[in-house]
């Protein structure tokens, strides 16, 4: 007989995926982001625990933890060991910078090690302090690192109500509602506004992967 079991959905390029994991340093077994908040607070992660949605192959997350998903079942879960290349990238060294101490100065900046930077749009962390001169290191924290990911499919988005709900979450905490009618998305804002750039780049992904002739628009509802 054949099975009457419903056939578990499998993630492709492209799918809409809802998530929970947990980034590990595989050299240092260290914690270093996770959605679940169990093992946040445990570690003492401090950022708002909630799952998150990725679209696979769109770069919201890093390559390789996305491209691991294609093929894997909702429900599933697993492990998948990164190297460098496929997660923050190799540590480059042309983003070590040597900046004068006096352009510090000048700011009115006492720099100390270990202290995060921002310099023209860039984060930096400094590394040392000597002869007059400061070393500024660009690159992301987590370059050159090997990291394991512990992954759980929660679900596969197919509705495009569903997507839009799912990118809009990425972005929003507070309560929000979204409704498509006619070709237009009305996403109502409950009594917040959200920065122009946020409410571009969700315009431009629910046009890029769910539909580009919607027409989006954002309504802000005061009680």
């Amino acid at each position: 007989m054949e099975s009457t079991q419903p056939q578990k959905k499998i993630v492709k390029e492209g799918s809409f995926v809802e998530i929970d994991y947990t980034g590990i340093i595989k050299d240092s077994g260290k914690v270093f982001d996770t959605t679940l908040e169990e093992v946040g607070k445990k570690e003492g992660i401090e950022r708002d625990f909630r799952p998150v949605v990725t679209i696979v192959g769109s770069g919201i997350l890093v390559r390789g933890l996305e491209s691991s998903l294609i093929g894997r079942k909702e429900g599933e879960e697993y492990e998948v060991e990164l190297t460098p290349e496929d997660a923050f990238g190799e540590v480059d060294s042309n983003l070590i910078k040597q900046i004068p101490l006096k352009d510090f100065e000048k700011e009115g900046m006492d720099p100390k090690v270990g202290m995060v930077i921002n310099a023209n749009g860039l984060i930096g962390v400094v590394r040392s302090i000597s002869g007059g001169r400061v070393t500024v290191d660009f690159n992301h924290p987590l370059a050159g690192k090997k990291l394991i990911y512990k992954v759980r499919i929660r679900r596969i988005l197919e509705r495009d109500l569903d997507k839009i709900k799912g990118l809009i979450s990425n972005y929003v905490r507070e309560k929000f509602e979204v409704e498509i009618k006619d070709g237009e998305v009305f996403i109502n804002l409950e009594g917040f506004d959200l920065p122009r750039v946020m409410k571009e780049s969700i315009v431009k992904r629910i046009k890029d992967h769910v539909n580009k002739n919607y027409v989006i628009k954002f309504v802000e509802t005061f009680g």
